[in-house]
């Protein structure tokens, strides 16, 4: 999970310009642009296959955390 970890963080820094080191910190309480942060999405499309729908719907806004769409990425990519 660490690798989903580190390439969110990444795909963050490089469509948003926002670095975010903590990853129990609320993604939502930055101030990232909804255009900015679609970039990101996409780049979890492209990489692991799965579909926004698989990211939004299975996380909420309170626990919009890299750590939390690490773990949906995880889930949801293994099939489970």
């Amino acid at each position: 999970m660490r690798q989903i970890e580190k390439f969110l963080k990444n795909s963050i820094k490089e469509n948003t310009g926002i670095l975010i080191e903590n990853i129990k910190d609320n993604i939502l309480s930055k101030n990232i642009s909804p255009l900015d942060f679609l970039y990101v999405i996409y780049d979890i499309e492209q990489t692991y296959g799965l579909l926004a729908k698989d990211i939004i719907n299975n996380t909420t806004p309170d626990s919009f955390t890299i750590e939390c769409i690490a773990k949906v990425i995880l889930e949801k990519s293994s099939g489970n």
